[in-house]
Order: structure tokens, then C-alpha cells, then sequence
């Protein structure tokens, strides 16, 4: 069973994806800021990071480049509404 972590702050955002995501047959694990992402992604191996670019105490992009950082090769799934160009070359440079 493929495992995802969802890291999203917004609870109704959360309930929704964990419940169609379930449905589907994938095991989701859930964290509601950057920080409870890192701590989980440093305890366990995740299939896919599903991840909020605006969230409480780290950011989706801090998240990000803490892990390119610490050589994570996780696929990363980022939610945003951010649309400035400066938004979109940051999230860029993180890819690889």
C-alpha cells in the first residue's frame, strides 16, 4: 500500500484529501505544519509528500528545502495559490 503524507494546516482541506485518498486504497498519514511534516518524514518512508506551500511555524518551501538539504529524494506534491513568479522560481530551484 502506497504511503502519503498530507502536511496541511486548513482542517476541511485535510478531511477531504485524507477521505478521498482512503477511499482510493492509499494509507495516509496527516500533519497540520511544517514541523510535524519534518518530524514524521524523519521517523518513517513515505511514498509522496502532499504538501500546503502556507502553513504555521515552517513553510511548504522550507519544508522543501529542508529536505533537497538533507538529500531527500520524496516526491513532493505542493497545494498553493501562490502565483507570483518569484513564488514559482523558488519552488523551481527545489526540484531536484
Amino acid at each position: 500500500m502506497k504511503r502519503i503524507l498530507l502536511a496541511e494546516d486548513e482542517d476541511v482541506l485535510r478531511m477531504l484529501t485524507v477521505d478521498t485518498l482512503e477511499d482510493e486504497g492509499y494509507a495516509i498519514h496527516e500533519a497540520e505544519n511544517g514541523v510535524e511534516a519534518i518530524e514524521l518524514l524523519d521517523k518513517q518512508d513515505f511514498d509522496l509528500l502532499i504538501l500546503d506551500y502556507m502553513m504555521p511555524k515552517m513553510t511548504g518551501l522550507e519544508v522543501v528545502q529542508h529536505l533537497r538539504k538533507n538529500n531527500s529524494s520524496i516526491k513532493i506534491l505542493m497545494l498553493t495559490a501562490k502565483s507570483q513568479q518569484e513564488d514559482i522560481d523558488l519552488l523551481k530551484k527545489c526540484r531536484s
